[in-house]
């Protein structure tokens, strides 16, 4: 099954961290009395980062396959949603609704 969301593989890559960090905080403050908490939590997080690895994996794309023409306009769509994220630095919640905004100007051409 192919995959092209990135947000599912570094998700899992982050859960994976977040996960060995409670393994290792748990480990040093009970040390004995946690061997299975600890076993739990690095296997799950082992689990975790093979998956998203994998996920990653798929992301490539094949040698040979050719990427969507994509035209100048939808260029400039693109680098401008991106640059009025930084709109909410100057005026509150403009970094979520001028790009909204933006793409359903573009959804109704």
């Amino acid at each position: 099954m192919k995959t092209n969301n990135p947000v599912i593989a570094y998700g899992l890559v982050f859960i994976a961290i977040a996960w060995a960090i409670a393994a290792v905080i748990i480990g040093l403050k009970y040390q004995q009395k946690s061997f299975l908490i600890f076993s739990f939590l690095a296997v799950l997080s082992l689990l975790c980062v093979i998956s998203g690895v994998i996920i990653a994996a798929r992301l490539i794309p094949e040698p040979g396959a050719s990427l969507p023409d994509v035209s100048k306009s939808d260029k400039h769509l693109g680098v401008l949603m991106h640059l009025s994220g930084l709109s909410g630095y100057l005026v509150p919640l403009a970094n979520i609704l001028i790009p909204f905004l933006l793409w359903k100007k573009h959804q109704n051409k």
